[in-house]
Parts: C-alpha cells; structure tokens; sequence
C-alpha cells in the first residue's frame, strides 16, 4: 500500500515537469520567432522566463527522480522527458543569451 501512495503523489510532480521542460522549449522558440518578426519585442525578453521553467523542471526532477522509482514506468517517462526537454530549454536560452552579448554588445559600442 505505501507504494501505490507513494505513486499518486509522483505523478502530478513528474506531470509538472513534463509541461515547465515543454513550457521552456515552446518559449524559447516563441520568442526567437517574434524577435524576428517583431524587432521592438526583442529576442531577449522571453528569455528570462524560459530560463526559469527550464530550470524549475530540471530542478523538480532531480530532487524526485531518487523518489521516482515508486512511481510507475509512464510516470519516470514523462518525468524524464520533461528534464530532457527542460535542459534543452535552458541551453537554447543560455546560448541565445550568450550569442546576444558576444555579437552584438561589441557592435552597438562602435
């Protein structure tokens, strides 16, 4: 009986990860597309939410993936894949940050 509880009490956490790691994938290319699009928006000013689910998720799963092994097989997928999806989310933000201030910070100096 303690793992049938312990299993309800995963899922909605490894559910969460799931849809902040989504989140911060869907954000980042959301803002890239209306940085694009739209110059007065900027590219930059998604990122800080996207960094933030990303991190949110990978942080989530790391302190429940000890925890996870309870839970059932669908369960440790979804949260895995929302870690993964979280982790892209947040080196796509941090490389679209890094790339920001390496090309064109030197060139409004000019």
């Amino acid at each position: 009986m303690d793992t049938q509880s312990g299993s309800s009490n995963q899922r909605p956490l490894m559910k969460l990860v799931f849809w902040l790691g989504l989140a911060s994938v869907i954000i980042v290319l959301l803002g890239v597309i209306a940085g694009w699009l739209i110059p007065a928006i900027g590219m930059a000013d998604f990122l800080p939410l996207a960094m933030l689910s990303g991190l949110a998720s990978v942080v989530i799963w790391l302190s429940m993936r000890n925890r996870s092994r309870t839970a059932s097989p669908q369960d440790q997928r979804m949260g895995r894949a929302g870690f993964i999806l979280g982790c892209c989310g947040l080196g796509i933000a941090i490389l679209i940050r890094l790339l920001v201030f390496v090309f064109f910070l030197p060139w409004l100096n000019r």
